[in-house]
């Protein structure tokens, strides 16, 4: 049991019907001849892997009184199937593509009631794909890890080794007892003088409220930037709705590896990265006629990550704004 950090809960507060804040992937496969891969075989993989990582049973809970943020506890009732699905596209009625799939998986908010994840393992992709081909789509909240769990969870599932993996022996599932509100507000009084100013009005009619007064306080005093926040208006910045969907481009490895041959210390995630940002610097140098005078400030996640922890799971992130 523990609370979810300051950044993490923001994640929560953000997210709406119009926005759901998870990541995620669709990854194509092709079988081997001869292979009996199959989705029962795929769902065992991921459930031998249950116990490497603790968000994959682990679910928030919020105490009654809103008083501290919310906790990452063990779901006493979880269940594989109500995270793992098997789905054939060409016996659907008309069969989509797997990107039109891919959009409706992902425009879709994970149930908070849940751990906050989701897999799917799709057969019968139809054209351009060939009938040795699935797929594997998965997302989850962005709020439960970071880009070095996704990276440690993917290593887990994929192997470039052609030899057929032993799977891990299960281990009985014993969760911890859910908190009890003495344990909460231990919690809530050892992380107060973190929160952000909100938490004075949340803790306004609970036991701690004399505490969080005295915090607001002091934030209130706090000579801070009154346009810190300010979003300057640009082409990006129209409505959104619930719907996505996903596009892609394809992009050669060899010629990724190429560039990171000839740059030094320089990951092959530093390259995309560069791409990416390369792409919407050109966008906006389209636009700077419609762009208004003051600086563009964009909210970057930043790993605090410490190479001394000899586990990956869960998120190590703070944020930091440039402009």
């Amino acid at each position: 049991m523990h609370s979810l950090s300051e950044l993490d809960a923001s994640f929560l507060a953000l997210e709406s019907s119009r926005s759901p804040l998870h990541v995620g992937g669709v990854y194509v496969f092709k079988k081997l001849p001869r292979s009996r891969f199959s989705f029962g075989r795929f769902r065992s993989l991921l459930e031998s892997k249950l116990g490497n990582e603790a968000f994959f049973r682990k679910r928030l809970v919020e105490h009654k009184l809103s008083l501290e943020l919310p906790l990452w506890v063990d779901d006493a009732d979880f269940e594989l199937d109500n995270h793992v699905r098997c789905i054939t596209l060409n016996q659907m009625e008309p069969p989509p593509s797997l990107l039109d799939y891919a959009s409706a998986f992902f425009s879709e908010a994970l149930d908070r009631s849940r751990p906050l994840w989701q897999a799917q393992y799709i057969d019968g992709l139809g054209k351009p794909y060939d009938k040795s081909c699935f797929a594997v789509l998965f997302k989850v909240h962005v709020s439960a890890i970071d880009g070095a769990t996704g990276e440690d969870i993917l290593s887990q599932l994929l192997h470039v080794s052609p030899e057929i993996e032993e799977l891990q022996e299960l281990e009985p599932w014993n969760p911890e007892a859910m908190p009890n509100n003495s344990n909460w507000l231990g919690l809530a009084l050892n992380s107060a003088i973190n929160i952000p100013s909100k938490l004075a009005a949340m803790a306004k009619d609970t036991a701690s409220s004399a505490l969080y007064s005295s915090v607001f306080e002091s934030l209130q005093r706090l000579n801070l930037p009154p346009a810190l926040l300010r979003v300057a208006r640009t082409p990006i910045n129209t409505t959104i709705t619930s719907r996505r969907r996903i596009e892609h481009i394809a992009v050669p490895l060899t010629k990724v590896r190429a560039i990171r041959r000839q740059l030094p210390h320089v990951t092959t995630n530093d390259i995309l990265m560069g791409v990416c940002a390369e792409a919407l610097s050109n966008f906006v140098n389209e636009h700077a006629e419609t762009l208004p005078r003051m600086p563009l400030v964009a909210l970057g996640p930043i790993s605090v990550r410490s190479t001394s922890l000899n586990y990956k799971s869960g998120t190590q992130l703070a944020a930091k704004l440039f402009s």
